[in-house]
This record gives C-alpha cells, structure tokens and sequence, in this order.
C-alpha cells in the first residue's frame, strides 16, 4: 500500500501550505443544535466555498479591513451568511452591524427578535439596530447601504453575490462546478494559489476553467506519481487565469497559479479511445510465447 500513503502524504502536505482562500462565512447562530444542516443552508451557488463559524468566532476573532471580514490568522472572507431562521442575539446583532457599517456585506432575513431571556428589555433597541441594517419595512428582496457596508435579502444568494461584485473561485465555461459535481478547495499562498480539483464523478470532464487567481503561469501538480508539469495558460485579467483542463473519471489533481516561471515539460492528457462495437466475425491473436492459443476467431 506504500503508494496509496505516498499520495495521501503528498495531498496532506500541499493542503497544509498557505491560507484557505473561502469567500462565504456563515453564522450558525445560538440556538440549539448549533451545527451545519445542509437542508437548511442558503442554495450556495457553483464555484463558491463556505465556512461554518460559531458566536466565539463572531465576538472574539472577526474584525473587517478593506471590506472584508478578517480572521487574526490572516484568513478572509467577502460576505456573512446569516442564519436560516434569522433570529440571533441582541449582542450579535450589535457585533454585526458595527462589522457592516465599517464595510462587510452580509445576506439574511431581518431578524425580528433575539429569543433569549436575558435579553429582555432591549426590544425597542434590537428592533433600532435591524431597521438600521435592513430598513423599517423592507420589500421581499432588496438590499440597503449602512454605513460602508451592504445588507442583501430575499433574492437568490447568487444574485446577491453577483452584485456584490465577487468573483467566482472557479467557473466552468460549458458547466457548474456544483451541477457537474467538481469538488475543490483553494489555498492562498505568498506567490500564487493552489487549488485541490475533484472529478467527483464516474464519467470524464473536460472543460474551459477560469480560476480567480492572477498568475502569469499555471501548473498541474499529480499527486499519484509526483509529477509536476505546465498548463498552457488559455486567457488571463488583472483578476482571473483560465485554462483547458481534462479529468479521467474519479480523477483528482491540484491546479497550481503563480508569477514564477519554471521549465517543466507540457501536459499531455491521457484520454482513453473510444470504444467502437464489432459486427460479424474478428480475429485476436494471443502470443503462444506467454501460454497463448496463437491465432483465435470469435
């Protein structure tokens, strides 16, 4: 089984370097159970990862820079989900709209009331803060400037992630990484952006991905055999790098972005060929040499 470790110890070691680069957060909130369940998060759109943070998280690790929402570790986020029912605490609601108005975007209901008994007697202020952030009665769908932040609510996330202006991490130009079933996750590092790529399904893809990642070059890295070779890169912005990309059924590799120019040789995809049926009678011939019957017709 030494391979199969191999492997493991590669991919392990790769997704140990940098920052995980996710753009959606969200909030899970107070009340109980206080986990993910995935019937009741918000349709995350293709192309787009998540993280899951708790009220710890909230009070004592998140702080905003240049509109974003900001970990210590240098982790970054572009937009706050909040949770399915929309009711969260009377503290977390002050910590979330201080977060808005110095710039982050969040997406949620208007939350109505905290359904915390210590909260009691801050009903008049609860509902100050949410009108502030969500407006006195807002429409369906819509979304209100505070301060230097936005509040998005009642479309479909897509539609407010789109007018936030955040690019999409990875966007197949014939698919959907979530309907075509491509599973990934992004690190950040100094120089460039490793990405883990899943062909999570039984069947081949190929296609056209654009990475939001400003690189002058593109590697693929094959963690079955260790080899490293180059992508020839098939468009680039000041934002994003695509490539031509073809996966083998349940195949899996990392996409490697950066400014550092390296000579590795030019891959080559290994695509099986296509598989004609015979009609009528054929001959096969199996070497006498290795055991063989020599000349057989079928």
């Amino acid at each position: 089984s030494q391979p199969f470790w191999d492997y493991q110890a590669r991919n392990a070691y790769i997704l140990r370097q940098g920052k995980p680069s996710i753009d959606l957060c969200l909030y899970l909130g107070e009340n109980a159970p206080v986990k993910i369940l995935t019937h009741l998060l918000p349709d995350i759109p293709g192309g787009f990862d998540f993280d899951a943070f708790t009220s710890y998280a909230l009070f004592n690790r998140m702080d905003e820079a240049n509109g974003k929402i900001v970990l210590p570790d240098g982790v970054s986020y572009n937009m706050m989900l909040m949770p399915h029912n929309s009711n969260i605490t009377f503290d977390a609601l002050k910590k979330i709209a201080d977060l808005v108005k110095r710039g982050i975007k969040i997406y949620g209901a208007k939350p109505i009331h905290s359904m915390s008994g210590r909260d009691t007697g801050k009903e008049a202020e609860y509902t100050r803060i949410a009108d502030e952030l969500w407006g006195k009665e807002p429409a369906a769908e819509g979304y209100n400037k505070c301060g230097k932040g936005t509040v998005y609510w009642g479309m479909p996330l897509a539609e407010a992630i789109n007018m936030a202006a955040i690019i999409q991490d990875i966007e197949m130009k014939n698919g959907n990484t979530k309907d075509d079933m491509i599973y990934f996750a992004h690190r950040k590092l100094a120089d460039g952006d490793i990405y883990f790529l899943d062909n999570h399904k039984n069947i081949a893809e190929e296609d056209l991905f654009t990475f939001a990642s400003a690189g002058k070059y593109a590697q693929l890295w094959n963690t079955v055999t260790g080899e490293r070779f180059a992508l020839p890169v098939a468009k680039r912005n000041e934002n994003t790098t695509a490539v031509e990309l073809y996966f083998s059924p349940r195949e899996s590799y990392f996409v490697v972005i950066t400014d550092k120019e390296e000579q590795l040789p030019v891959v080559k995809w290994y695509k099986p060929v296509s598989a004609e049926a015979i009609t009528g009678n054929w001959n096969v011939y199996f070497d006498e040499k290795l055991g063989g019957p020599g000349n057989y017709c079928v």
